[in-house]
């Protein structure tokens, strides 16, 4: 076989006329490249349809993956906000605090007088930036929890993406090859067919 051309009444070993009974007139059937380059379209289609049901069956393994990640994101900005809230309303309330810790009227001038007034505003003060230290370490807690759960969920796409990947180069190298043979080639690719001596279809 190997891409030379044979007879069909001698290696079936039907005579001519039961073969133009059987196909029709030899002029009517295409010839040989006709046939070759039929053959390495269809084989291109099939390998065309097959290349976007890989893709398709990919992206439906990773959507799942991949909206995962979306929601936690979404989840994890609305926890960050949620803080953020927390935290303005707590300073506003702290503040507030504070400030009614000093004297209205001529108990502030008593208070300076005495030093009350610039040892409540050094204690203001400290308490105020202790405040900030804290809402700064809990918002900086919040944001690592939610890296190392986004982490987790990261690995697992970048390892499918990865595997994905492998996939893509194998298929591509596998379909290079076979496009290589089929032209080179075509009847290596075309069904096998044993001797049948009424031709029968």
């Amino acid at each position: 076989l190997n891409g030379e051309v044979f007879s069909i009444s001698r290696y079936a070993e039907v005579k001519p006329k039961e073969l133009n009974r059987k196909f029709g007139p030899p002029d009517a059937l295409p010839t040989v490249s006709q046939a070759q380059v039929g053959l390495y379209q269809q084989v291109r289609h099939k390998l065309r349809d097959y290349i976007r049901q890989d893709r398709q069956q990919k992206a439906d393994q990773l959507k799942p993956l991949e909206d995962q990640a979306r929601n936690a994101a979404l989840s994890h900005r609305s926890e960050r906000v949620t803080l953020q809230k927390f935290h303005d309303q707590r300073w506003q309330k702290e503040s507030r605090a504070r400030a009614a810790r000093f004297r209205q009227g001529v108990g502030v001038v008593l208070d300076g007088r005495t030093g009350r007034w610039f040892a409540l505003r050094r204690d203001n003060a400290k308490e105020a930036v202790r405040g900030l230290n804290r809402d700064k370490a809990q918002r900086e807690q919040l944001i690592r929890s939610q890296l190392k759960e986004r982490g987790g969920l990261q690995q697992q796409i970048d390892a499918l993406k990865s595997r994905h990947q492998k996939e893509r180069q194998i298929l591509a190298r596998q379909i290079a090859e076979t496009l290589k043979r089929v032209k080179q080639n075509p009847r290596e690719l075309a069904p096998q067919r044993q001797r049948n001596t009424d031709l029968e279809m």
